[in-house]
């Protein structure tokens, strides 16, 4: 499905429209500047707990200060692990940016989500879309969808988190402020709760291990194997059952394209690939003396994981879904 793109004044007009047919309070205010993402966690630790219970609640997120009102009912949300936070809380959004394949998004998540219209591209959501199902929140990602947090901020309160390029304590910040701005604080709570108590079950499974390897996650794509280090999401739900990412952290650059010869230096003891392509690095790597001489090949632990589950979506489903697969890996590799 493809969207077009409206010009200056079309824009204009169409958010003056929205703006009229918009209930609740469109009071978006803040400053993008080049550091942009202040404490790298949706707005600090987790936003500003005192709004919790509030009727009118300042909402502080990565690009400022949102008022939103009431319990709003009419959300949109243009990432996987938003729409995951407001399902897990009873809310349904209207409208999910999900690159126009609703099977992108995990099997538990679609579930509980139920029918939506499509937003289009979560990097490019659709603007008149998004207008046409009169938000009354909208929550996007504090970096992929900056450029567009003006327009959308006219059309209706409008909160950017961290999604794509967060780790694991960045992702639970943000689902904290997303249960403020829906005014279910309680509830959401509950759910980083949960993932807690289950992480720390998974690490007990973990800590059986004789010796718990290095792990290294990565997306290998038809030219490019991307290797995340233990500044992503997915090395640091790793990280929290108790693996240690073979790559350290660098929030300046969570992941970077690898080659051969660096992977083989890295030398991970355990593989998690997500094959976005049949035919990738690995396919040709797999022929290469150098390549069956890493550690994770040579002890038989390189695994492919879905890439819906490990790369695209993000938050609590997925956390719970990412290390309890590592796990059965892990522990059924003789």
């Amino acid at each position: 499905m493809k969207f077009s793109i409206l010009r200056p004044a079309a824009i204009a007009l169409l958010l003056v429209t929205s703006l009229a047919a918009c209930g609740g309070t469109a009071g978006s205010t803040g400053s993008q500047g080049a550091a942009g993402l202040p404490g790298g966690a949706g707005g600090g630790a987790g936003g500003d707990a005192s709004q919790c219970g509030k009727a009118d609640r300042v909402i502080t997120h990565a690009l400022g200060t949102t008022m939103v009102t009431g319990d709003p009912s009419r959300v949109v949300v243009t990432e996987f692990s938003f729409a995951d936070g407001a399902s897990l809380l009873g809310v349904r959004p209207v409208g999910v940016a999900d690159d126009s394949d609703r099977n992108r998004i995990i099997q538990p998540i679609r579930e509980r989500l139920g029918d939506y219209t499509s937003a289009g591209l979560r990097k490019s959501p659709s603007l008149p879309v998004i207008a046409s199902l009169r938000p009354d929140l909208i929550v996007i990602d504090a970096k992929r969808n900056a450029d567009i947090y003006p327009q959308l901020s006219a059309m209706a309160p409008t909160i950017a988190l961290t999604s794509q390029e967060g780790d694991l304590a960045a992702n639970i910040a943000a689902m904290r402020v997303l249960g403020q701005a829906l005014n279910r604080c309680a509830e959401m709570e509950k759910a980083v709760t949960g993932l807690q108590d289950k992480l720390a079950s998974i690490k007990t499974r973990i800590d059986g291990l004789p010796a718990k390897p290095k792990a290294l996650f990565a997306v290998a794509a038809d030219k490019t194997f991307s290797a995340h280090n233990g500044a992503a999401f997915v090395p640091s739900v790793l990280s929290a059952i108790g693996l240690e990412p073979a790559l350290p952290a660098d929030p300046s650059q969570p992941q970077a394209d690898m080659g051969l010869e660096t992977l083989v230096a890295t030398a991970p003891e355990a593989m998690f690939i997500a094959n976005y392509t049949p035919q990738n690095p690995i396919t040709a790597w797999r022929a290469n003396k150098l390549f069956a001489g890493i550690p994770a090949v040579a002890s038989n632990r390189l695994f492919s994981v879905d890439p819906d589950v490990w790369a695209r979506n993000r938050g609590v489903t997925a956390a719970e879904m990412v290390a309890e697969q590592a796990a059965d890996f892990l522990l059924n590799t003789k």
